[in-house]
């Protein structure tokens, strides 16, 4: 269990991920705002108490099936966060010796023995165990709301939506598991974590789900993919496919080594009732360099929109010229432009280039997101799960937008 709340924490240090952002990915908070939360609750832990209303069309919902079910959450939070507590205050000195002793070691002349920086690293190594230690209650918190509230929320949506929180069977979220599904979950990551070579790849069912998507053209190449809430069912009758992703790989080596995200976002994959059996795909327009050389080396000939104003925004490859202008009707592009602004008004105003592609029949969308979809929100707040619903229900209300703005429910045509 250790080992695995470790894995976790380096995880987050190797893609890119501050210790502060580990912190506030394990809390809900940032870390001063955890340490006075922990410092000013004293023993109790109460938390603060959450005046939101739930959304009035889910409070019948609410009531029938998560209510009944605050109460011992509630009881697991105090508890995960007096465990916590507890374990930081020995931590603690670790963390200072290694921030005293690095320090020290950090002016040893490259290439000379030093004890102090040896046991800098040792004390290092000692505080993110510690770390991992005692971060393993809240993250087994937090993965229980996952497991047990979250599939009631998205029962809400009807008989054929489903949620698994562990993605495609293959990166696990910490936070999702407890007990012996920590033991588990390492297993996992390393079939997630998998290499693009054919010999490593082949014995992965992980890996082979992903390259099924990476056939589509729109997502980078990468070394590892990491994948989590799974969302699958229906809307206005078009099957719908969900979850967060992200592509990596890494790059140099020894202290020089780091970890190159391709992409982190959404990837949702819907059925289109139109009929077609090439492939078209629409990126957004990389600039006249960029696109000189996605002729020269894309398996796709390039198509011109009819639209010049799509032209400026959007590079189009196909393999069949009419099909992907039967497709990409000047309705379809405004509509996935008008997709890409609700995206963007999502992000807080920060770009989101949405990318996709018509393939076997499905509509694939690639969404770059800086935030978290299906939050589970602050440790520090009383277990209600309000705020955390009313949150989901604005982003299944934006992901069946994509549906109504870009028509897909509609049989006679994009």
């Amino acid at each position: 269990m250790l080992l695995n709340a470790l894995g976790f924490i380096f995880g987050q240090v190797s893609r890119g991920k501050s210790m502060a952002s580990a912190a506030h990915y394990v809390t809900g908070e940032s870390p001063m705002e955890g340490i006075k939360s922990l410092v000013t609750s004293g023993t109790t832990h109460r938390g603060t108490q959450d005046t939101t209303p739930i959304n009035p069309r889910f409070k019948e919902h609410y009531d029938a099936h998560i209510h009944p079910k605050v109460d011992a959450f509630e009881q697991r939070r105090i508890e995960a966060l007096t465990t916590l507590r507890k374990r930081l205050i020995i931590a603690a000195p670790l963390g200072l010796a290694a921030l005293v002793l690095g320090a020290s070691g950090a002016r040893t002349p490259e290439g000379e023995f030093s004890l102090v920086k040896l046991l800098g690293t040792l004390a290092m190594i000692g505080a993110l165990c510690a770390a991992g230690w005692a971060a393993l209650p809240v993250l087994g918190y937090k993965g229980r709301i996952r497991e047990e509230i979250f599939p009631e929320v998205f029962r809400f949506f009807g008989p054929s939506w489903s949620y698994d929180p562990k993605g495609i069977g293959g990166h696990i979220d910490f936070g999702a598991l407890d007990g012996q599904g920590l033991a588990d979950g390492i297993k996992n990551i390393h079939r997630a974590a998998y290499a693009t070579d054919s010999k490593h790849r082949k014995h992965s069912p992980e890996a082979d789900f992903m390259q099924s998507y990476m056939a589509y053209g729109i997502l980078p190449g990468h070394e590892s993919a990491t994948t989590r809430d799974l969302l699958r069912g229906e809307h206005l009758s078009v099957p719908l496919e969900l979850f967060q992703c992200a592509l990596t790989s890494t790059s140099g080596t020894g202290k020089n080594r780091r970890t190159v995200t391709h992409f982190k976002g959404l990837v949702i994959q819907l059925s289109v009732p139109k009929r077609f059996s090439g492939h078209t795909v629409v990126k957004r327009d990389a600039g006249s360099v960029g696109n000189w050389f996605g002729k020269q080396f894309g398996t796709l000939p390039s198509v011109k929109l009819e639209d010049p104003r799509f032209e400026q925004r959007y590079e189009v490859y196909g393999s069949d010229q009419v099909e992907a202008r039967y497709l990409l009707t000047t309705t379809f592009m405004e509509r996935l432009v008008t997709l890409e602004e609700l995206f963007v008004a999502h992000a807080g105003g920060r770009s989101c280039a949405i990318q996709c592609a018509f393939k076997d029949g499905k509509l694939l969308l690639a969404i770059p997101t800086a935030n978290e979809w299906f939050s589970t929100g602050s440790i520090f707040k009383r277990a209600s799960f309000i705020p955390e619903i009313n949150l989901i229900l604005k982003e299944m209300d934006q992901l069946f937008a994509i549906i109504d703005v870009l028509k897909l429910d509609d049989r006679t045509g994009l």
